[in-house]
């Protein structure tokens, strides 16, 4: 059974699947459908909690699902083709089409998830329907996972599963579709998210000696302690990147959702990022930030606690004569290169894989309003592309 690329991108961008909801309903509709078309599929289910739209402070568990998908023989796949069923939250608000209708304009398809990255899983879904399994000669695999948006969390839960069930890494060679232009992307950077609490006294504006302001006594102090250590990061160098240093970026100062104007705060909050670069320690980083901001732990009377939201994600990096960066810039005609963005690959390489970024459409219209990819990238050339490198990988007498 084989469905076509563009025909798979409709049904998957008709289904919402953002990160707070159930993955459930898209990954049992992709399991059935590759099912059908003679992949054996193991589903890896976890559970996390979300918070309930409109209802302060409560949260309900929610199912999520990544499903691994293998044809042809038992064991390692040598090559999979690897993508997330989550998207951005979205909103009809300002989008110029239906959000979850894959709708052709100008040569451009819009659509929730079309760049990123429903169109390329439905690719790849195509691609490996397309191959029978008896001329597979070594294992094919899909890796189609939940909470990519959110950190990473799904392909977390596959690693840390088959660590514990002592089984080896996913795949061989994996090709993250991930927007790149068919561009092999071969090197990025790591990611930490940090969260800064300031914690104070709840008063009234009128009566200022009743409360402790944590804007006003610690935030100043804060951000130039932050300051400090942003300028340290950036006397690390690595050329091969276009921003050749750990960026570290101020996002959000908040007082939370009731803040207002004539209140004295009890918590302010602060939440930042690094992008770590190769063999940067993101813990030390982390310990640094809580030594320089408050050793203590307070400042002015303000209490000082430095969080790490969620595990960092490692940096990616895969030599550029590895098999699979070759074979990517011979099928397509791009040199591999390094990008700015976050990806699985991290994971999956330190997890023991080969992984390259090569995926359609481009990065910039990601997370956005009328996210679009070129209908270019559905055409047969591309399909013809992948489908080479799965049979160079799979098909032939000698694996590369």
């Amino acid at each position: 059974m084989t469905i076509s690329s563009l025909t798979l991108a409709t049904r998957l961008i008709g289904q919402s699947s953002v990160s707070s909801e159930s993955s459930r309903p898209i990954a049992d509709d992709v399991s059935n459908l590759l099912a059908d078309a003679g992949f054996r599929i193991t589903q890896y289910v976890y559970k996390t909690k979300e918070a309930v739209k409109g209802e302060k402070n409560k949260k309900v568990e929610v199912e999520k699902v990544n499903v691994f998908a293998v044809k042809g023989g038992d064991g390692q796949p040598a090559l999979a083709l690897s993508g997330h069923l989550d998207t951005m939250p979205y909103s009809e608000d300002g989008w110029n089409t239906d959000p979850l209708v894959l709708t052709e304009r100008s040569g451009l398809l819009y659509g929730r998830g079309a760049c990123d990255m429903k169109g390329f899983v439905a690719l790849a879904m195509s691609v490996g329907m397309s191959i029978p399994a008896h001329e597979l000669k070594r294992p094919f695999g899909l890796i189609l996972t939940s909470d990519e948006e959110v950190g990473c969390v799904g392909v977390r839960r596959i690693v840390e599963q088959r660590r514990a069930d002592k089984l080896e890494p996913i795949a061989k060679n994996i090709v993250i579709g991930e927007p790149t232009n068919l561009q092999p992307f071969i090197l990025h950077k790591g990611y930490i998210y940090i969260r800064v609490l300031l914690r104070g006294k709840a008063g009234h504006s009128s009566e200022p000696h009743k409360g402790l302001n944590p804007v006003e006594r610690a935030v100043p102090d804060v951000l130039w302690r932050i300051n400090q250590l942003k300028e340290s990061l950036g006397q690390i160098r690595d050329a091969r990147y276009e921003v050749p240093f750990a960026s570290l970026n101020v996002g959000v100062i908040t007082t939370g959702e009731e803040a207002k104007k004539n209140t004295i705060p009890q918590v302010c909050t602060i939440e930042l990022d690094v992008r770590t670069l190769q063999g940067q320690d993101p813990h030390e980083i982390v310990q640094a930030l809580r030594k320089h901001i408050a050793p203590d732990g307070s400042i002015d009377g303000i209490a000082v606690e430095v969080q790490l939201v969620r595990a960092p994600t490692p940096p990616f990096e895969t030599a550029p004569d590895a098999p699979l960066v070759t074979n990517l810039v011979d099928i397509f005609g791009k040199q591999p290169a390094s990008t700015s963005f976050n990806t699985e690959g991290g994971i999956l390489n330190s997890a023991g894989c080969t992984c390259v970024v090569c995926g359609l459409g481009s990065i910039e219209q990601a997370h956005k309003k009328n996210e679009y990819v070129a209908a270019e990238f559905f055409s047969q050339k591309v399909s013809d592309g992948y489908e080479r490198l799965v049979r160079r990988f799979c098909c032939s007498e000698v694996e590369p």
